[in-house]
């Protein structure tokens, strides 16, 4: 769910999803960690700063921080007296809780790459309820009822989040599995994989068993925007990740977006930016 040189010490872990409190092991810290998956962190107490998209962000007391995959977090700086309850949740698990809790997070998620909102007292000591009863339940010994609790508790807690997103006017809305809505549910979890090195509309549609036409039909219908914009603002975003990481090449980027060569992939990004990706990096 993240790449990082930093070990940090979860509260528990699997291949669906991370418990964090205690970001000791990445205090102070100008390594970059890349997310694979969906982040989202309440600080209780101190504060901290991370650097996203050439931005810095700092954190207060009561912020929730949230944040989608493939980006990149670095220059993390953080006080002594930091205390977060973190959560991290790959895209796979992010569409059963999708299709467990029938809510469609899809269009928030094409339209946000990150966002912070203040919570209340009230808010904030929910959350930290639901991270304490997750990450004792996880931890707790098996029993023939544990993954149905887990489950339920889970469905519980998407709900009662959603409702807080939406109390900060951030809109989520009830899936009626439509066709289309279904559709374009598995086209943003595609699109926001690890692994997912597809930029053309035509790959897309394969994937999803549909003919171009109708899959930028269904784009038009829920977004108002081509599927072709849809996919090259997300590969230009996680291109840009990728050169401000000066480990990379131009030529390793390339292959890793899917790109035929480094020439057809300096085509795609001026096109898409106005400029060459070598003068990109120039900028940072």
């Amino acid at each position: 769910m993240y790449k990082s040189s930093v070990d940090i010490p979860f509260v528990y872990r699997d291949d669906n999803i991370a418990l964090l409190d205690d970001l000791s092991a990445v205090k102070n810290i100008h390594d970059s960690v890349f997310l694979e998956g969906y982040l989202v962190v309440l600080v209780l107490n101190g504060n901290a700063q991370v650097k996203m998209d050439e931005t810095m962000y700092e954190f207060q007391p009561g912020d929730l921080f949230m944040c989608s995959p493939r980006n990149i977090i670095k220059n993390i700086m953080v006080s002594m007296d930091l205390e977060v309850r973190a959560f991290f949740v790959s895209p796979g698990f992010t569409e059963q809780v999708v299709q467990m809790t029938n809510l469609d997070f899809s269009v928030y998620l094409i339209d946000s790459k990150h966002e912070v909102i203040h919570l209340s007292q009230e808010e904030i000591d929910m959350c930290s309820m639901y991270f304490t009863m997750l990450s004792r339940k996880y931890k707790s010994a098996e029993t023939p009822y544990k993954a149905y609790s887990v489950s339920t508790l889970l469905s519980s807690m998407i709900y009662a989040f959603s409702d807080l997103l939406m109390s900060h006017d951030i809109s989520i809305t009830s899936n009626d599995y439509t066709s289309a809505n279904q559709i374009f549910q598995h086209f943003i979890h595609i699109l926001k994989s690890p692994d997912c090195n597809m930029h053309m509309v035509k790959d897309f549609a394969d994937k999803l068993n549909i003919s171009p036409k109708y899959f930028s039909s269904v784009c038009r219908k829920i977004t108002g925007r081509s599927a072709g914009s849809l996919i090259n603002e997300a590969v230009t975003s996680e291109a840009k990740q990728m050169l401000r990481n000066p480990q990379m090449t131009v030529k390793q980027i390339s292959n890793k977006l899917g790109f035929a060569n480094a020439s057809h992939f300096g085509t795609f990004f001026r096109r898409q930016t106005g400029m060459s990706p070598q003068q990109f990096r120039k900028k940072l």
